[in-house]
């Protein structure tokens, strides 16, 4: 049946490019799927931050009453960076609510993004994205807790 028969690469040369070029063409479609996506993490930056500062300022369940004192520096007490909330792209609002008169408040950052947070609620456009929630301690205190960032993700 395969008598004298030889083999002849006239054919098989033209299925080695086809199966190259379909490689090639499915490597590029993965490298430019992978390299546009555009990473968008403000809206989990504003919440890492709000449960931050929340934590500091509930332990065990009790208010940390040192917030209440003038002295108070809730950044290094926080462990949040003096200047990366400054620079431009952070917002947030602390409140303290004992039987629902304020206590205290901190504001720090950009104090539109208070303003701008409402809007990218009704408007599309490049606005910052929140987080708030208000966290009951143990002892009679309410903390609001609002944060904001606007720190754009770059392209990969």
């Amino acid at each position: 049946m395969f008598r004298n028969k030889k083999g002849d690469d006239r054919y098989i040369s033209f299925w080695l490019f086809l199966n190259w070029g379909l490689i090639l063409g499915a490597i590029v479609v993965m490298v430019l799927l992978f390299y546009g996506a555009k990473m968008d993490v403000r809206e989990e930056e504003a919440k890492i931050i709000g449960l931050k500062l929340a934590d500091c300022l509930i332990d065990s369940g009790k208010f940390n009453d040192t917030f209440l004192s003038e002295d108070f520096n809730i950044f290094s007490s926080c462990g949040l960076n003096r200047d990366a909330m400054w620079n431009g792209d952070y917002f947030f609002n602390v409140s303290v609510f004992q039987d629902g008169q304020l206590k205290k408040e901190n504001v720090t950052g950009v104090a539109d993004f208070e303003t701008l947070c409402e809007l990218s609620k009704t408007s599309k456009g490049d606005f910052p994205l929140c987080y708030e929630d208000t966290f009951h301690a143990d002892n009679g205190f309410d903390i609001k807790v609002y944060t904001a960032s606007n720190q754009a993700g770059l392209k990969i």
